[in-house]
């Protein structure tokens, strides 16, 4: 299995146009297991920096979020024809803009690793207007750290979801070291939090939140036995469930 990453989104561009410089206008950070289960949060924001403390973090606006979404990542490596790259495809099990009303689509690219550390993301998306547009993306992996000072080497990911078709309500939360993000959408609304473990204090601190739905991001703050694969927490009747849990030194 693939390890689990923390990846952060560091540029963005329209390429239907030549000369478009790449930008980044949003704090754009996606959690991966080692089973390819993400959870994708970008919010509009001035710097990208993930945990930067004017992140709309208290029942934010929507109109902040940029998009959100989560479900399971695939690729397969191409080698026969000039640089090797990746076609990697995002298959979105929940989705911040098809559940507020927008049209579902294919989400796949092409992946180059450049010299610099950082991915090259080359593909086409729905652009404001509506069209299809070319896009690129530049993407930078960040270390996995621990949250154990005693055992600094050790790092922990978990996965929970919750589903229930009755309602309209589907949920994925992912921890990758000293990140935690979910999304939660039921009838027609949305919400995403995410949060950091900060050393300073000892514990996790909420430095994104959109939307007013529960969310309950906590189930994968605790790393001792009391979080095990099938373990569940229930609220208003929805039940989301431990579907993975990861523990390795490095």
């Amino acid at each position: 299995m693939p390890p689990p990453t923390i990846s952060l989104r560091a540029g963005f561009r329209w390429t239907d146009k030549a000369g478009q410089p790449l930008i980044e206008d949003t704090s754009t950070l996606v959690l991966t297991t080692s089973t390819s289960r993400f959870v994708d949060i970008r919010v509009h924001h001035h710097t990208p920096l993930p945990d930067d403390r004017g992140l709309p973090h208290d029942a934010g606006a929507l109109g902040l979020l940029n998009w959100a979404f989560a479900g399971t990542a695939s690729s397969h490596k191409v080698t026969d024809s000039g640089p090797p790259y990746d076609v990697c495809r995002w298959t979105h099990w929940v989705d911040s803009r098809v559940v507020l009303g927008g049209e579902p689509h294919d989400d796949f690219a092409n992946m180059y690793n450049m010299q610099n550390g950082l991915a090259l993301e080359i593909g086409s998306m729905r652009h404001p207007s509506g069209e299809m547009f070319p896009y690129e993306e530049l993407w930078t992996d960040l270390a996995i750290e621990s949250t154990n000072m005693i055992e600094p080497r050790r790092k922990v990911c978990i996965l929970a979801t919750m589903e229930d078709s009755a309602r309209e309500a589907q949920s994925m939360i992912v921890r990758v070291g000293r990140w935690v993000q979910g999304i939660v959408a039921k009838g027609g609304e949305v919400s995403v939090e995410r949060w950091k473990w900060r050393e300073e204090s000892g514990k996790f601190e909420r430095v994104v939140k959109i939307g007013r739905l529960f969310l309950p991001c906590f189930i994968g703050f605790d790393e001792g036995s009391t979080t095990q694969v099938g373990k569940t927490l229930e609220f208003d009747k929805l039940v989301w469930k431990v579907d993975e849990k990861l523990e390795w030194m490095d």
